[in-house]
């Protein structure tokens, strides 16, 4: 005879029928309480090495709740009503210790849990495995809640030097946090840093703050790596809607408001934030919908984000953070008047070019990659500053163009304009159409990537053909300015002579020359600016003379001058007059 298979005392066969007996019982006695509408207390079987339990409270009335902690203990359990008007906060955080004490996840079934004290999610006695809070869109109203955070979540036991480490909390589906606190109504890490949040994620939080105290905001962050969240946090108040200190390695997105004096969408403030990248953000309504305001708050990547607030970036301290396409809405004024540190990848809804109506632009941080032209200047020309090479990342560029007849100079208020060993503070393009330059920070100094031909010559940083151009003023008196690398003057058409003014060496490039001819009777005097003006030298001259007389002669008498700005000087060579060579004066 085959062996037969025993549960406990009971032959298997035999329990296997008990065992469905025991259910059909259950289920018929479950029929006949709903249709009485009465709860059944907490129900259990057993069977001798084998056990069929059935655990929590039924209402049978749609729902039953779970207090077992298998799958997660319900906040219904220890009294929570969800109605809207019962205080559940005793009833919550209750719920929520003996979740953590028994690592079991916690519960929300949908509803309105009042609270009037804070609700506090302390998981230190699970740090190395983690909690668990799962709502059925919740809503935890702590309105009535006078000051401090409505949600709390921490990791006690450590301090600033030595910080707790936990791991792996984790929101899941969607809560609702409402507060009217002059502080930050969610708050994940303690202010001090003495508690470290690893690995969290938040599936799906929506906070609104209804203070509009100065400092109330909608979510603080502090000290979160490798997070991924999902947040929607809104104040009326002038905090922050989204406040993040000393966060790393995070994948963030969601929206941010703080629509009060003062506030911002989102603030990478205190702390190390870096190596973050935010996907998609929505910031609006806020005075200022992005700010960085600590100089460790770097390498940071904003990817495709919406700013629709008077101010869409204000960086006072950032290193390396950089704007992927940025969009931005319709009430944004200033772009980013204080943009230090920021990068920009694709202009994304902001136009390439800029036209300015006035007669000066300063450019910014914020502008990396457009392109500027004087088309609309008001006058004959328009000047553009840099900003300060400091402000910049490495790779920082911006191009410059003159139309309309309408030259531009460029200022350097810090390092130089470079190109071929040449290094100059300021940049001329000349008033013909279409003078064209592009210039890049190396960290350093502004380097010329690209420019027209006549840009290189006026400013020296290409040698000109000898002679470039003749020229025959009619007036008496010239002066000779940069763009005049490489010209020939004459006195041909002067009425009784012509006076020439160089200009002065201070701003002038090494082997910047000009050329000086006599004609039709006519003299020439050439003679040093009155300011940084050098001298004039030639063999036997000595170093102090400061002006030359050419001949009077209708032979054309020729002279080059070629600037030494070391020396502070102008030398003389020979140089090929168009009708006979002659040598220099």
């Amino acid at each position: 005879m085959s062996p037969r298979l025993t549960i406990g005392a009971w032959p298997y066969d035999e329990a296997q029928a008990a065992g469905s007996q025991i259910t059909r019982t259950l289920l018929r006695l479950a029929a006949f309480a709903f249709g009485l509408g009465i709860a059944l207390p907490t129900l259990a079987q057993t069977i001798s090495g084998s056990s069929l339990s059935i655990t929590g409270q039924s209402t049978l009335q749609g729902d039953v709740v779970m207090c077992s902690g298998r799958p997660w203990i319900d906040v219904r359990c220890n009294g929570a009503a969800g109605d809207g008007n019962h205080d559940d906060a005793t009833a919550i955080n209750t719920t929520i210790a003996t979740a953590i004490t028994n690592n079991w996840p916690v519960h929300f079934p949908a509803g309105t849990y009042k609270v009037t004290s804070p609700i506090t999610i302390d998981y230190a006695g699970q740090s190395t495995k983690g909690f668990r809070l799962i709502s059925e869109a919740a809503v935890i109203d702590g309105r009535t809640i006078a000051s401090g955070p409505v949600l709390q979540i921490q990791c006690g036991g450590g301090t600033t030097g030595s910080p707790t480490g936990c791991f792996y909390f984790k929101e899941e589906g969607t809560l609702f946090v409402n507060a009217n606190t002059p502080a930050y109504a969610v708050v994940l890490g303690k202010s001090d840093f003495s508690d470290a949040h690893n690995s969290a994620k938040i599936d799906h939080l929506v906070v609104n703050n209804a203070s509009t105290a100065a400092g109330a905001g909608g979510c603080q962050l502090n000290y979160l790596l490798d997070g991924d969240l999902y947040a929607v946090c809104v104040s009326a108040g002038g905090g922050a809607g989204l406040a993040l200190e000393q966060v790393q390695f995070s994948r963030v997105s969601g929206a941010g408001t703080a629509e009060g004096p003062g506030g911002r969408g989102v603030v990478l403030e205190n702390g190390y934030n870096f190596s973050n990248t935010f996907l998609a953000l929505d910031l609006e309504v806020s005075p200022t919908c992005l700010s960085i305001t600590f100089n460790h708050n770097g390498l940071n990547t904003f990817v495709s984000p919406y700013f629709n607030c008077v101010t869409a970036v204000n960086a006072t301290a950032s290193l390396g953070n950089v704007l992927i396409n940025p969009n931005y809405g319709g009430a944004t004024v200033n772009f980013g008047p204080l943009s230090t540190g920021i990068s920009v990848i694709g202009t994304g809804s902001r136009n390439s070019w800029l036209f300015p109506t006035s007669g000066s632009y300063v450019a910014k941080p914020i502008d990396d990659g457009l392109s500027i032209s004087s088309y609309n200047a008001p006058g004959a020309s328009m000047t553009v500053t840099l900003p300060a090479v400091g402000s910049l990342n490495q790779g920082w560029s911006m191009s410059f163009a003159t139309d309309n007849g309408k030259g531009m100079t460029i200022n350097a208020t810090s390092g130089a304009i470079i190109l071929g060993g040449k290094n100059v503070g300021s940049l001329v393009l000349g008033a013909g159409n279409y003078e064209y330059v592009q210039l890049q920070s190396d960290g350093n100094n502004f380097r010329v990537v690209s420019s027209t031909r006549n840009t290189r010559l006026a400013n020296g940083f290409e040698p000109p053909p000898w002679p470039s151009a003749w020229l025959f003023p009619t007036s008496s008196g010239y002066a000779a300015g940069l763009a005049d690398n490489g010209n020939v003057l004459s006195s041909y058409n002067s009425s009784a002579g012509l006076t020439v003014t160089l200009p002065s060496t201070t701003g002038l490039p090494d082997g910047w020359s000009m050329g000086f001819a006599t004609d039709n009777n006519k003299g020439l005097t050439i003679q040093v600016n009155t300011t940084s003006g050098g001298h004039l030298v030639w063999p036997g001259s000595g170093a102090s003379q400061t002006s030359l007389a050419m001949a009077n002669t209708s032979q054309a008498v020729m002279s080059s001058w070629c600037c030494n700005t070391t020396a502070m000087a102008f030398s003389a060579s020979l140089m090929q007059h168009p009708r006979r060579r002659r040598r220099s004066a």
